[in-house]
């Protein structure tokens, strides 16, 4: 389904501009909206691949040592520009030092989904607070937002894939991303859970393992 719709589309924009000849400006749009769908469906074949490798255990962690706040800085920096666009102010506390072996492309790609969906779902002049503590030994991320929340009901199922929770929510994607995200946490020894009310935003809690042997970590094979 998620495949066949902007296909759909791009055939019955393409069939619609063959029936007669049209302005430059009529083929500027068309054309447009195609490139569109495009990157629609280039985008999904990535998430779907990148979850394949997971599923096959062909893909692996290259883990180097990481500061998790600093990462969590680096990951801030690159979303304000979103987040300026509805005036939404991120926040960053937490414990330096705090340092991890990690595949850090793959992790920082969970992170950003977890940001991009609080970007998303929270409204204009809203706030994002994220938070990194050494809790025993794990390295915990929160990050909270003031959006709109997620239902119950919809709570146990947010990180199946293709799952939306519903049109309003879920139309900038195809319901992969938070899929991928703890997919990847997962493959790092790690967990994530979501705590949310409608009406009061959504926290998500993301704890990291720190090795006694950090050494003994690296370029770790998924399972």
């Amino acid at each position: 389904h998620e495949l066949r719709t902007p296909l759909t589309i791009m055939r019955g924009e393409l069939e619609v501009a063959l029936k007669r000849p049209r302005t430059p400006e009529e083929y500027h749009a068309i054309l447009s909206s195609n490139l569109e769908e495009t990157k629609k469906v280039g985008n999904l074949l990535g998430d779907l691949l990148a979850l394949a490798r997971f599923d096959s255990s062909s893909s692996q962690l290259s883990r180097e040592p990481a500061d998790v706040l600093s990462m969590m800085q680096e990951i801030i920096e690159d979303m304000e520009t979103l987040a300026a666009r509805k005036v939404i102010i991120i926040e960053l506390a937490g414990q330096e030092g705090v340092v991890i072996p990690l595949d850090k492309p793959k992790i920082m790609r969970a992170f950003i989904n977890i940001i991009d969906n609080a970007v998303k779902y929270t409204p204009e002049r809203g706030k994002i607070s994220v938070e990194v503590i050494r809790t025993g030994q794990a390295a915990v991320v929160s990050i909270t937002d003031s959006g709109i929340g997620i239902p119950d009901e919809d709570l146990p199922h947010i990180f199946d894939r293709f799952y939306q929770v519903d049109k309003s929510r879920s139309s900038q994607g195809f319901g992969l991303g938070l899929s991928i995200t703890k997919t990847i946490i997962e493959a790092h020894g790690g967990s994530i859970t979501v705590e949310s009310s409608v009406g009061s935003g959504t926290t998500f809690l993301v704890s990291l393992p720190i090795p006694a042997n950090q050494a003994d970590s690296l370029n770790i094979q998924v399972t």
